[in-house]
């Protein structure tokens, strides 16, 4: 014999949750201090440090000549091996050789160029908006 079971009440959502304002893209937004007394860049700086401490014969196995570059090619090695994306980028940045390039690209072409490293889609939407954003930002 079965028994019956109850379906259980969904739980009440706290109406009264306080969210933070949403930051405007393009804005720039002066260093904070955190409760620790360092601001971002101070941050960065002793994670940077205390990393080549630690790991003093690191090497970035992602091939890149400019910064930008290095950044895409991050992006792209989300659940890709590194080997994959060193396999893409020449053609990709071949296409699109700066960021002003990458700003202007049209996704669906970045997604052919991209398909190998899977999620495409989402990547090539990334790298085109984080090309407009540093150009944005930081001109």
């Amino acid at each position: 014999m079965k028994k019956e079971t109850k379906a259980k009440k969904p739980e009440k959502i706290n109406s009264t949750a306080k969210v933070a304002p949403a930051r405007k893209v393009g804005t720039s937004r002066q260093p904070k201090k955190a409760k620790d007394g360092f601001k971002d860049r101070e941050r960065a700086r002793l994670a940077a440090a205390a990393l080549k401490e630690l790991y003093p014969d690191a090497v970035c196995s992602l091939v890149a000549e400019e910064p930008f570059q290095l950044l895409v090619a991050t992006r792209l090695s989300a659940q890709c091996t590194d080997a994959r994306v060193n396999m893409i980028t020449p053609a990709l940045f071949k296409k699109y050789p700066t960021i002003e390039a990458f700003a202007k690209a049209e996704q669906s072409e970045v997604e052919e160029l991209v398909h190998s490293c899977g999620f495409y889609r989402q990547k090539a939407k990334d790298i085109i908006g984080m090309a407009n954003m540093v150009l944005t930002e930081y001109g």
